[in-house]
């Protein structure tokens, strides 16, 4: 299994790669910063937007600078997939231009770690965002 990668994509996860913020660094480099993936500033407030999870907002934080806060279960589940995204964003990239032409899907979706080349092996039930890696250590996120 070592020589194996294995993604697994939610509906989640799907919503917030469709949202990622391509950036021009300078003439050479375009791509993705970890700590800008998205249009807004404040993280969380952005994510439980796009998760309906506003209703999550704990009262009285509305206006901290760093942006509101959130019950721990919401905050947990943006974590995760936050998470999973900065984790992964490599394979993430690599699946996207592989599937440029069919688009991508909740499922999962694996390479040989020295090819590269991904194939999408199908819908997985209760799928949680993983990832499972070079060494065959799996991380959930």
């Amino acid at each position: 299994m070592g020589n194996k990668i294995s993604l697994v994509f939610t509906e989640d996860i799907i919503k917030f790669i469709k949202l990622m913020k391509v950036q021009r660094f300078n003439d050479s480099h375009v791509g993705f910063d970890n700590y800008g993936l998205y249009p807004e500033s404040h993280l969380f407030d952005f994510m439980a937007l796009v998760l309906g999870l506003q209703d999550h907002r704990i009262a009285g934080t509305e206006e901290n600078p760093l942006g509101a806060e959130y019950d721990e279960e919401a905050t947990e589940r943006m974590h995760e997939i936050d998470a999973f995204i900065v984790e992964n964003l490599e394979f993430i990239e690599e699946i996207l231009h592989q599937f440029c032409d069919v688009g991508i899907k909740p499922g999962k979706y694996s390479c040989l770690a020295y090819q590269r080349i991904w194939k999408y092996d199908g819908e997985v039930e209760k799928a949680k965002p993983q990832c499972v890696g070079d060494g065959g250590i799996e991380v959930e996120a």
